[in-house]
């Protein structure tokens, strides 16, 4: 099966179903519903990206590689809820992320977050850096990197 780096096709869905039936400890255990998708939603004051939704669906929260990709419960017996995560990252004021829904860290703190752009950036202790122009662009990047190292390890 053949991961894009940058476009985020069937391919990269196909390789989360298979990865999630590989090691499920890697995955949330329960999907959460749909009213419970709408709740995060008004309690971050946001609408979810249409692709970050499906992802809420169909996996919930998950490792992709070493890093989390929040959503809605826990992953690993860590926390990995966006709704959690995000208001304890604004709630730090230096970080510069007031406006986004933070969906992951970059495995020193910084949170990784969706602005209402659609843009996905890093906020690398108050500098605000850009990871990718949109929120499919950026889980085709994770799973492509995830996919590389892995084929690097065997």
């Amino acid at each position: 099966m053949k991961i894009h780096q940058t476009k985020l096709t069937e391919a990269h869905w196909k390789w989360m179903a298979t990865d999630r039936i590989r090691w499920p400890g890697g995955w949330a255990p329960q999907l959460p519903s749909t009213v419970q998708i709408r709740a995060a939603e008004r309690r971050l004051g946001c609408m979810f990206d249409p692709v970050y939704v499906r992802f809420l669906q169909e996996f919930g929260a998950a490792m992709i590689g070493a890093d989390p990709m929040y959503g809605i419960g826990s992953v690993m017996d860590c926390e990995a809820d966006v709704v959690a995560e995000t208001l304890s990252f604004r709630s730090d004021k230096g970080l510069g992320v007031d406006d986004w829904y933070v969906v992951s860290n970059d495995g020193r703190g910084g949170p990784i977050g969706i602005a209402p752009d659609g843009k996905v950036w890093l906020s690398d202790h108050g500098e605000i850096v850009p990871i990718a122009k949109s929120f499919p662009a950026y889980l085709a990047q994770r799973i492509y990197q995830s996919d590389e190292n892995r084929r690097g390890q065997r």
